[in-house]
């Protein structure tokens, strides 16, 4: 339906039978951020990077024989990483499987 004037309005009309909520939790698809330091910048030269989560990659494919490879960079805390990956396969069937890695 098209209406004119200010967008979204109908967000603020009370409509007999239909209950508008905003769930928390909930956050529309976006981009994960990742530093790139093939390039740094001075910014990121002068700032330590202690971000809990690294790497974060929904659509990770693999090839014919059920591998693949992924590469991210680290925190810059000495210390050990659980890494979790969870996936499925094309049937459907669930797959998990953790790791840790010691960062020095």
């Amino acid at each position: 339906m098209k209406r004119g004037g200010e967008t979204n309005d109908y967000v603020n009309k009370m409509v007999p039978g239909v209950r508008v909520e905003k769930v928390v939790g909930f956050a529309p698809k976006r981009t994960f951020y990742a530093p790139r330091y093939d390039k740094p910048t001075p910014e990121e030269k002068a700032r330590p990077d202690y971000r809990a989560t690294l790497f974060w990659a929904p659509r990770i494919q693999t090839d014919a024989t059920g591998k693949a490879t992924v590469s991210f960079y680290t925190s810059d805390a000495k210390t050990s990483l659980h890494m979790v990956l969870d996936g499925a396969t094309v049937s459907g069937r669930p797959g998990h499987a953790e790791a840790t890695m010691k960062v020095e």
